[in-house]
């Protein structure tokens, strides 16, 4: 769809067809479609983050064994924990890692996440916030509080190999962590 869009722009311009195009159809006309493909877009994205942070969260915090599903033996991790930097590749040693990770509690509501793409093969997050291992009793407990920054970039599978809804299909290809103590 979106090379076809490119290809065809790109014959209209070299062509000098985009001027003729233009005085045919005004710009108000072409406005309403514009902005509804923008809304469309951004429904489409916002629906399929919102499904990935809620899921990848309440089981990261909670039971990790169900994250399996979203990394492949292709898929890459790594962390960086102060000094420390973890490298790893593969389903296996992907969760071998996580599930060796102190349980934790991520505030979701106070942290920012953007998507710096969103396509229809492929998507990045990017969320900064505060975690706590649950061993701490508050968040005034401050030994046991973290600053992390996770970056996902994600492809769409072919089958629904991290399927959390009708409309998600996407699989890490590359997780980056970083926690530091606040």
């Amino acid at each position: 769809y979106s090379w076809l869009t490119g290809v065809t722009m790109l014959l209209l311009g070299v062509l000098g067809l985009l001027g003729i195009l233009s005085a045919i159809i005004p710009v108000v006309a072409i406005l309403p479609i514009l902005v509804y493909i923008g809304m469309l877009i951004t429904s489409q994205a916002f629906n399929a983050v919102e499904n990935f942070v809620n899921f990848f969260f309440k089981h990261f915090d909670n039971e990790r064994l169900h994250l399996a599903r979203i990394y492949t033996q292709n898929s890459i991790y790594t962390e960086r924990n102060g000094c420390r930097i973890t490298n790893l590749k593969g389903q296996h040693a992907i969760m071998s890692h996580i599930n060796l990770l102190p349980l934790t509690t991520h505030d979701l509501v106070n942290s920012t996440i953007d998507v710096p793409l969103f396509n229809d093969n492929k998507m990045q997050i990017v969320i900064n916030g505060i975690m706590k291992q649950n061993e701490a009793t508050s968040l005034n407990d401050r030994d046991k509080l973290f600053t992390f920054t996770r970056t996902f970039m994600m492809m769409k599978g072919e089958r629904a190999v991290g399927t959390l809804s009708d409309s998600f299909y996407f699989y890490i290809t590359n997780e980056i962590c970083y926690f530091s103590d606040i």
